[in-house]
């Protein structure tokens, strides 16, 4: 008897533990309207993005440009919650 009331107290713990969970998400709202990105292409140094393993491998040198996709931010993006900017 006592374990049958262990476990009806424990699967009510859980479930009120889940609920709140479940509750605390819906209370997120996505942007309505989160804009358009800005994509375009950039050249950047090799060395500023691979390791001297990679550039070793693939046979370009740390002054060599390569081609990147830079993702404009439209500033609609909601800052850190945090101070660690």
């Amino acid at each position: 008897m006592s374990r049958l009331l262990v476990c009806i107290a424990t699967a009510s713990l859980l479930s009120v533990t889940t609920q709140a969970g479940l509750a605390q998400d819906a209370h997120e709202r996505p942007e309505p309207d989160p804009g358009p990105s800005q994509v375009s292409q950039v050249e950047v140094e090799a060395g500023k993005l691979y390791s001297p393993y990679d550039l070793a491998t693939s046979g370009l040198s740390a002054k060599d440009l390569v081609p990147v996709s830079n993702f404009v931010s439209s500033g609609r993006i909601d800052p850190p919650s945090r101070n660690d900017n």
